[in-house]
């Protein structure tokens, strides 16, 4: 039962650390180009 439930919540973890990774990806890329046009300005 206890297995069950860890894993039920794997699957409920896993697009939220999956969307929570894009999301710091983007991020970071958002800041390097912003970066890049403040110094080119």
């Amino acid at each position: 039962m206890i297995f069950l439930l860890r894993f039920m919540l794997k699957l409920l973890f896993a697009p939220v650390s999956l969307v929570l990774a894009l999301f710091v990806w983007f991020f970071t890329w958002l800041v390097c180009v912003s970066s890049v046009v403040l110094g080119l300005a």
